[in-house]
């Protein structure tokens, strides 16, 4: 388990280019409220890519300049007990596709995140916590025959955690997890889905000031139901 907690920074600006007329540009800034905060940061960059050519599968030859484009948004925020964050990330390339083939279409990716959480301390010496994270990817890749090989995949991950000291130099944390994830492949429509669930527990001892003893444990179970297909298509 990883917990990190961001640093208050004044707002910046930046922008710059560099080799194959490579340019971006970004800002990002905080703005404190009483018992919390709200921070954002957003960025774009562009690339004209270098010169490639080649043969695809048919023995036809064709080139492109494979240019880059990526765009992003995050932003956090957080009161008192609660916090909120958000990401949302698009890229664009041109690519010649997994099997060459002439002309080729753009590759795109898309992704997202959202996550609320809320943390409250018992005592003073002891925690919980909770978070709900969903996630969303989507790639749309050219294959042959200008059949875009889409693929989405989603997730919904919950976690609980209670962690704390029970007796001087020793600290616990106690939790589990819930993850279901779910995909969608075109042009074959295979969906798939499966579910993880998680426990663990982990405990360390600091005998003397230079020494620390660290023990855990952990289980997981995974259920995941036969795939189905929804459709099978092909376009020439």
């Amino acid at each position: 388990m990883i917990t990190k907690k961001g640093e208050v920074k004044d707002a910046t600006v930046k922008a710059g280019g560099g080799s194959y007329r490579t340019g971006y540009a970004g800002a990002s800034g905080e703005t404190p409220v009483k018992d919390g905060g709200v921070a954002g940061a957003v960025r774009y960059s562009d690339s004209a890519g270098w010169l490639l050519s080649a043969k695809d599968e048919r023995r036809v030859s064709g080139s492109l300049n494979q240019r880059a484009e990526d765009a992003g948004l995050s932003m956090a925020s957080h009161y008192k007990d609660w916090s909120l964050s958000g990401l949302y990330a698009g890229s664009r390339r041109r690519v010649l596709g997994l099997i060459p083939w002439w002309p080729s279409d753009p590759e795109n990716m898309t992704k997202g995140m959202f996550d609320a959480g809320y943390k409250h301390a018992i005592t003073e010496d002891w925690s919980a916590g909770a978070n709900v994270t969903y996630n969303y990817s989507r790639l749309d890749s050219p294959s042959t025959g200008s059949i875009a090989a889409n693929t989405d995949g989603t997730s919904v991950l919950t976690e609980a955690t209670i962690q704390g000291s029970p007796l001087r130099d020793v600290n616990v944390v106690l939790g589990g997890s819930g993850d279901f994830q779910e995909f969608v492949n075109d042009p074959v429509g295979t969906h798939a889905s499966q579910t993880w669930w998680n426990s663990y527990a982990q405990a360390d001892y600091r005998p003397v000031s230079r020494l620390k003893l660290i023990g855990g444990c952990s289980t997981t179970r995974r259920r995941s139901p036969p795939p189905i297909i929804l459709r099978a298509t092909a376009r020439s």
